[in-house]
């Protein structure tokens, strides 16, 4: 028995995309360049459309409300102690600092010192985002929200990988050099609420940016590698739709920049979209015969009356 459209697309779900992953492209000289090299760039998150993406949640309320409370149980004692530290001027600094604490000018200092630490908050959150690297998939290859929003409104291509050859995948700094194992993949969750890390971020800024508040000793900060990778593989309901899953570095610092540049993954297959032009489909084509690879071009449903796409062979 002959097999329609439907038929072939069904068997092709349920074998050949099994435990894959996607990445959806515009049409333009680098990412063809890209799939004939078999590269897969990282990304910084600073231009992620989603203005949530890798966002630290730490509630600035709650940290100032606990900077104040140790100032006030701790700054007499601290500048008492300050008079015999072996620093120049040291009596002079602690007799300065407590004419100011107890005097007419403690609400401004304290605005001005609040307004540091918001700072200081602020300058963590950003670094983060600098920092990290991240390369991004989906589950959903006909999808007509991704096609639409990642693929140039369905005018370009998605590249189909084995998830197991992404985790095995060999990563390079952007200069070319083998970094080894730097990165992981993990699939994306979605929650109504941030990982909140408001403490933790509070310990890192206390140690980092201003270690004497008003305490003897700074806090040892418990910013720990599992709450970050969460955070950064965190997202809202709202974006449930793409499925997404992530590669992410192995380790997250917060001082210094990633140097993942970009990992080497041969496809497995390429989709062309629905409004792909014939002039990129025989590029792509032409691409995927010299890799020994499948094509596949996604079409709209003209058996039925739904609303998805169903894959068929390219015409050229």
């Amino acid at each position: 028995m002959k097999q329609g459209k439907k038929d072939i697309q069904q068997n092709i779900s349920s074998s050949f995309f099994k435990d894959t992953l996607v990445r959806f492209r515009a049409i333009s000289s680098n990412n063809l360049e890209a799939l004939k090299d078999d590269r897969l760039y990282y990304s910084t998150p600073n231009n992620f459309n989603d203005p949530y993406d890798t966002l630290i949640y730490a509630n600035y309320l709650q940290i100032l409300q606990d900077v104040s409370h140790n100032l006030e149980i701790g700054m007499d004692s601290y500048l008492e102690q300050l008079k015999d530290k072996d620093i120049p001027n040291a009596k002079n600094i602690a007799g300065i600092g407590y004419a100011i604490w107890n005097g007419s000018n403690k609400d401004e200092f304290l605005d001005g010192f609040f307004q540091k630490i918001c700072e200081a908050v602020k300058t963590v959150k950003e670094t983060l985002r600098r920092n990290v690297r991240i390369i991004c998939f989906s589950e959903e290859y006909l999808s007509m929200l991704m096609w639409s929003h990642y693929a140039d409104n369905h005018k370009g291509f998605a590249i189909v990988y084995d998830k197991n050859d992404i985790e095995k995948a060999e990563n390079y700094t952007e200069s070319g050099e083998p970094i080894r194992k730097k990165s992981i993949l993990r699939q994306v969750t979605y929650a109504e609420e941030q990982t909140d890390l408001t403490l933790e971020i509070e310990d890192y800024v206390r140690v980092h940016d201003m270690p004497h508040l008003g305490d003897v000793t700074a806090p040892i900060p418990n910013l720990s590698q599992d709450k970050l990778r969460r955070m950064m593989t965190e997202k809202s309901p709202d974006w449930s739709y793409e499925k997404e899953w992530r590669v992410i570095p192995r380790h997250i610092s917060l001082k210094q920049e990633s140097n993942l540049g970009y990992m080497y993954v041969k496809p497995k297959a390429v989709i062309l979209g629905s409004k792909c032009s014939i002039e990129s489909q025989r590029r792509i084509i032409d691409i995927c015969n010299g890799k020994r690879i499948r094509a596949f071009q996604a079409d709209l449903n003209y058996l039925e009356p739904g609303y998805k796409l169903l894959l068929r062979t390219p015409d050229i």
